[in-house]
């Protein structure tokens, strides 16, 4: 997994995050829900690189990847028993400010371990978090009063879609209708919301024959279609990485080619 520090740093903003991948900033023993992820391969769609693991519930948190589209990443919380990908956050920032307030909840106040830390990850708010934790806890209702998530609000946090301005399609109770083309199906929580779609992109129906969509893309030189496609259900591991291969085939294009080297990497692990 030697590949995603590089990977973070060609999608840029995201040094802190490779800080902690590379543990040269520990990440207190107040949490055990963030495990760097590596040790152990755990398959998942290649659009998530995965950073962290919760090894108690199962569930990778990384960076979304959109290599042939002008979609911005954000950070993603992966269940590998729903196969859902929600949107944890929509910046470092905004992640780290929620693990500090994770610690915050459990131990009631900002601790010397803690100030350590965000010192060494260069986080200067934890007071103002601290006074967050202290009125609203941590009920998701109030998520937008807490530094840092009063702009560009996370849909998971968001009360209705008009609250939005980001490009996720879904969260546990919205669906954003107008990006189903730019979506992968691990991205809705709740596949009946299709049902209502007038146009449902072939990547995302069930009666498509997913290898034969992604060679005719593939043919067609259409490689953001094809990257949807290979980050669709319906595929085995096996037919995800002949897909990565095929496409890896076609373009000449350094950065996807680590993104698919790192995923086949793990997959022949």
């Amino acid at each position: 997994m030697k590949r995603v520090p590089y990977i973070l740093s060609k999608l840029k903003s995201y040094e802190r995050f490779s800080q902690l991948y590379n543990r040269e900033v520990r990440i207190p023993t107040i949490l055990d829900n963030y495990q760097v992820f590596g040790e152990r391969w755990f398959p998942h769609p290649p659009m998530l690189l995965p950073v962290f693991i919760d090894n108690s519930s199962f569930i990778l948190t990384g960076v979304s990847i959109h290599p042939f589209s002008k979609r911005k990443s954000s950070i993603l919380s992966y269940d590998l028993e729903t196969d859902y990908m929600l949107e944890k956050a929509r910046s470092e920032e905004q992640f780290i400010t929620k693990m500090i307030m994770e610690m915050d909840m459990i131990e009631e106040e900002i601790t010397a371990e803690m100030s350590v830390f965000c010192k060494q990850i260069n986080f200067n708010q934890a007071k103002e978090v601290d006074e967050h934790c202290e009125i609203y806890g941590d009920d998701p209702n109030y998520m937008e009063k807490l530094i840092n998530f009063d702009r560009d609000l996370p849909l998971t946090y968001c009360k209705n879609i008009e609250q939005y301005d980001g490009e996720y399609i879904s969260s546990e109770k919205l669906f954003n209708e107008s990006l189903v083309w730019k979506a992968s199906l691990f991205e809705i929580s709740n596949q009946g919301w299709l049902k209502d779609v007038k146009k449902i992109p072939e990547w995302l129906r069930s009666d498509t024959n997913k290898l034969e969509l992604l060679d005719r893309y593939v043919d067609e030189g259409d490689f953001s279609s094809a990257w949807l496609v290979v980050n669709s259900m319906g595929l085995n591991l096996k037919d995800i990485a002949l897909g990565l291969i095929s496409i890896k085939s076609k373009v000449n294009d350094p950065f996807f080619e680590l993104v698919a080297e790192q995923w086949l990497e793990g997959y022949n692990s």
